[in-house]
């Protein structure tokens, strides 16, 4: 009976052991995704803040909402921008915002996937690795009077 089993547990081993660590991995990724997407979350929270007190200023705005997101780029993104905000009111993308005006702030980060393996199977193949889009949208209004920090309002 012990000479039947000498093998088993060797095999057993061949075909558990990678099932088992491309779990691990797809577990380690997904914390890895989900950490980003808390991070565009708070990024569109900043974004949105910024927007509705400089209505006129949307460069700045995108200046706000990229440095959120500098924890989660990597090095390759300087070969390329993997953000993109925009600024919508009605459906149509503007520049330029008045008070009381309500907007739809978009950020769309192509998030770059780390864990070998794995980031086949979660992302999409571009230029410089496996990526995946998040997509975050908040909507907000601004303020009536946005120069309050100037103390232009009475």
């Amino acid at each position: 009976m012990i000479e039947s089993e000498n093998g088993s547990i060797s095999i057993e081993f061949a075909f558990a052991f990678p099932l088992i660590l491309i779990f691990f991995l797809a577990l380690v990724q997904l914390s890895l995704l989900w950490n980003a997407r808390h991070l565009v979350s708070y990024a569109s929270f900043i974004g949105t803040r910024a927007v509705s007190i400089y209505p006129s200023d949307l460069e700045r705005v995108k200046k706000y909402v990229r440095e959120a997101v500098i924890p989660i780029m990597g090095i390759k993104e300087l070969l390329f921008d993997p953000l993109e905000v925009e600024v919508m009111k009605g459906g149509k993308k503007v520049e330029r915002l008045e008070p009381g005006d309500e907007f739809v702030l978009e950020i769309k980060f192509k998030y770059r996937l780390n864990v070998p393996v794995v980031n086949v199977i979660m992302g999409k193949r571009e230029f410089s690795g496996y990526y995946r889009t998040i997509v975050e949208r908040k909507k907000w209004f601004v303020e009536p009077c946005p120069g309050w920090e100037k103390g232009e309002c009475s």
